[in-house]
């Protein structure tokens, strides 16, 4: 079933060299996405994909034909994962492409479709990897910012590890130079000894 509400978030790079196809699949996707790029073949979709990148616009989901004129389907998918690893990128094929798909494996080309092509099946296929890499880009960003935060602690709190031993693994720089003590000094030492040990100075 379509997620109209996620779908209206996406843009895709549509890339058909066939004029009367790409017109025809153009016009029922953009009634789904938030916009949708487009080229006739890899070379006019590879500049459109480098100039989205510098303008800071995402490209959520590829979709290429193979056999184009100027730069091929499987040229522009080396391109393209030279440039990034993980974006989605779907492949419309016809059955005499088969050779060909073998060799785009080398290239981590996510899915492809034989044609002609059920736009329902493929608009189904566009959601479901834009959301898997929506999924997994708010992991990272997720993971990034509590990274942040540990950061953060770090800087201003006093930090101790120890481990079922009772010894020290780690002390923070905040730690340290509250107890004036260099790491090398503690860590490896039991924490209970030390602790007797500033007591007695005391």
């Amino acid at each position: 079933m379509y997620d109209k509400k996620f779908l209206s978030k996406v843009t895709i790079l549509y890339v058909e060299d066939e004029d009367e196809t790409r017109k025809e699949f153009v016009e029922v996707f953009e009634c789904f996405f938030k916009e949708v790029l487009v080229a006739s073949d890899g070379y006019e979709a590879l500049n459109i994909y480098k100039n989205a990148m510098q303008n800071q616009k995402e490209v959520d989901v590829i979709i290429s034909d193979i056999n184009m004129p100027n730069m091929d389907g499987i040229e522009f998918l080396e391109e393209i994962r030279s440039i990034s690893s993980d974006i989605p990128f779907i492949f419309t094929t016809a059955f005499n492409d088969s050779p060909k798909i073998l060799k785009a494996i080398k290239y981590k080309i996510t899915s492809y479709l034989v044609k002609p092509i059920n736009l329902k099946e493929l608009i189904l296929e566009i959601q479901e990897y834009a959301k898997q890499i929506n999924i997994e880009d708010r992991y990272k960003l997720g993971a990034r910012k509590f990274g942040e935060y540990l950061s953060s602690i770090d800087r201003v709190a006093m930090v101790l590890k120890i481990d079922d031993n009772d010894c020290i693994t780690y002390a923070n720089e905040s730690f340290l130079e509250n107890f004036k003590y260099k790491s090398e000094e503690i860590v490896g030492k039991n924490y209970s000894k030390l602790r007797f040990e500033d007591e007695e100075q005391e």
